[in-house]
C-alpha cells in the first residue's frame, strides 16, 4: 500500500523525522533548488506577470483612475477601503483574492486611489497620526504595555 501523508501516525512520524534530520532536509532542498533553478525562476516570473495583470484588471473594474485626482497611471494606483477597515480584509484574505472579488464584481466597499491620495485620505480620516510618539502613563512595565497612549 502506498504511503499516505493524511494518516495521523505518518504525519507525526514525518514531522519528528524532519525535525531530527533538519540538515538532510536542508541539503536536499538546496540540491533540488540548484537542479531546478530555471524552472523556479520561470514560475516566479509567470506568477509576477499574473499578479500584475490581476491588479490591472481590478483597477479597471473600478474605473481605472483615482477618485480624487483622476490620475490613470497604473503604477501608482491601488485599492482603498472606503470604510477604512482594510486591516480586517488583509487579516482574512490575500491580496490576489481581493483583486479576484473586485474583478468578479462582488465588492462594493473599494475604490481606486493613487498612493498620494490614499495617504492624504488616511490622514484626513485620522487613521494614523504623523510624528507622534507613544507616551507611557504608568511607571510599572506590566501596566505600561497595556496603557500606551498616542498624544
Amino acid at each position: 500500500m502506498p504511503w499516505k501523508y493524511s494518516d495521523p501516525k505518518s504525519i507525526v512520524y514525518h514531522r519528528k523525522w524532519k525535525k531530527e534530520n533538519a540538515d538532510k532536509v536542508r541539503e536536499y532542498a538546496k540540491r533540488s533548488y540548484r537542479k531546478h533553478i530555471e524552472t523556479a525562476r520561470e514560475r516566479g516570473r509567470r506568477f509576477g506577470e499574473r499578479r500584475v495583470q490581476l491588479h490591472r484588471d481590478a483597477v479597471q473594474a473600478l474605473g481605472g483612475k483615482c477618485v480624487r485626482c483622476e490620475i490613470t497611471d497604473i503604477r501608482v494606483l491601488g485599492l482603498n477601503h472606503i470604510n477604512g477597515d482594510g486591516w480586517k480584509d488583509r487579516k482574512e484574505k490575500k491580496t490576489d483574492q481581493i483583486y479576484r472579488e473586485v474583478v468578479a464584481g462582488t465588492r462594493s466597499d473599494l475604490e481606486v486611489r493613487c498612493f498620494n491620495c490614499n495617504r492624504i485620505h488616511a490622514f484626513e480620516r485620522k487613521l494614523f497620526a504623523i510624528n507622534k510618539k507613544p507616551r507611557i502613563t504608568e511607571s510599572t512595565p506590566e501596566k505600561a504595555l497595556n496603557e500606551i497612549h498616542i498624544t
